[in-house]
């Protein structure tokens, strides 16, 4: 990709600016690399690389019920694709809870060194992640309902609506 600096840019001078301040024709390009690594422990890093570990590749299996929900098993594998032993297999979950504005996914670890260990362990996290979302749900409803209304300033709910406004929440 082609870089211009833009010192090298000249003033466009037909179009004033009210601020003293010079206006410069041109495309600036940009782009920006943000990759987030979740770890093991569920902690996420950042790097500003796009670029894929060969040492840290999984094989992805999904195994399903058709009912409750989907389970993704992470084979950890070598650059040459071989099974790699020295790294722990890890199982995900995947589920979805019915919301008043949609489907709302669910996903999380679970525990076992085989698929019917993850299995058994799928409702019990599945639960967790059910009341963690529920509480969040809960939790967003209560400082919705929390925000003070000025009179006047739209929201559309008819009443003492005073024509042309614009946005009028106070938090």
């Amino acid at each position: 990709m082609e870089t211009t600096p833009l010192e090298s840019l000249e003033p466009f001078t037909d179009t004033p600016c009210l601020l003293g301040c010079a206006t410069y024709t041109g495309t600036i390009k940009y782009t920006i690399k943000y990759t987030f690594h979740i770890k093991k422990d569920n902690s996420m890093t950042t790097a500003n690389d796009t670029e894929m570990d060969p040492n840290g590749l999984f094989r992805e299996e999904n195994f399903t019920d058709q009912k409750l929900g989907t389970i993704r098993k992470l084979v950890p594998i070598k650059a040459d694709g071989s099974d790699d032993p020295d790294r722990d297999t890890t199982f995900f979950g995947a589920a979805q809870i019915m919301t008043p504005m949609g489907a709302l996914p669910l996903n999380f670890q679970l525990d076992g060194n085989t698929i019917g260990e993850a299995a058994s362990d799928f409702a019990g996290k599945a639960q967790i992640a059910v009341d963690e979302a529920s509480r969040e749900l809960e939790k967003m409803r209560r400082e919705q309902a929390s925000q003070i209304v000025v009179p006047g300033q739209g929201g559309g709910n008819g009443g003492m609506g005073g024509g042309m406004g614009g946005g009028g929440i106070i938090t």
